[in-house]
């Protein structure tokens, strides 16, 4: 199993650093609006929405929008063919993004330091926590395989207006706030509440057994009839 986890990451992760524009991508925006807002960060808790905005992203693109644009263009019908299993695919995408997160959020947390006077290690250690926090996203996001008659084109563009819309909202007051899973998020990473933890993790757990279904019943064939 761990082979052929690991053989789906590495071969992600060579064509995910062969192009440079998605790991530029990744981090633009969180840069940009970093550099806007430093003067709000006190500590490095503080990074979280930035953190979140940059992993749920990897989350969502790379492993269940990923999934729906291979499936669409066939193919997974080779990769599949060599080892036909719906969870070790899951799982080396998720893998994928898990380092990739890893890479894109200290990529941003070295321009942090050479702009403030954090420690890295702590922004290391919190960023490498919130990576693992947010894997429940990855097991959500990847519903959208179970969708009929769907175009990943089409998912694409929504999830790109809704994140950008919910990062951009951060910095406001926004009313609609209350409700920005970004912010949220991001928001119980800080307060280390015990209560808010307890129901996270039970919320994570209900989010990965319900989305086992669609993890275990993906197929590698497009909906469409060629």
């Amino acid at each position: 199993m761990l082979t052929v986890v690991k053989s789906y990451a590495v071969f992600n992760l060579k064509m995910l650093l062969k192009d440079k524009i998605p790991l530029l991508w990744s981090i633009l925006l969180p840069v940009i609006t970093f550099f806007m807002n430093r003067k709000n960060v006190n500590n490095e808790w503080d990074l979280s929405y930035w953190w979140v905005y940059i992993i749920v992203c990897c989350y969502i693109y790379g492993v269940g929008l990923y999934a729906l644009q291979l499936k669409e263009t066939g193919s997974l019908k080779t990769i599949f063919s060599i080892k036909n299993s719906p969870l070790y695919f899951f799982l080396g995408n998720l893998l994928t993004q898990v380092i990739f997160s890893f890479i894109s959020v200290n990529l941003l947390n070295l321009i942090v330091v050479t702009i403030l006077p954090l420690s890295f290690f702590k922004l290391l250690i919190y960023s490498t926590l919130t990576i693992f926090a947010c894997i429940p996203v990855a097991f959500l996001g990847y519903n959208i395989t179970l969708l009929k008659k769907i175009h990943a084109n089409t998912v694409n563009s929504i999830f790109t207006i809704v994140i950008f819309s919910l990062f951009i909202l951060l910095n406001t007051n926004h009313a609609i706030n209350k409700y920005n899973p970004l912010l949220n998020l991001a928001n119980l990473l800080i307060s280390h509440s015990v209560k808010d933890i307890f129901i996270f993790v039970l919320s994570a757990i209900v989010i990965i057994m319900l989305s086992l279904y669609a993890v275990l019943k993906f197929e590698p064939t497009s909906n469409e009839r060629r």
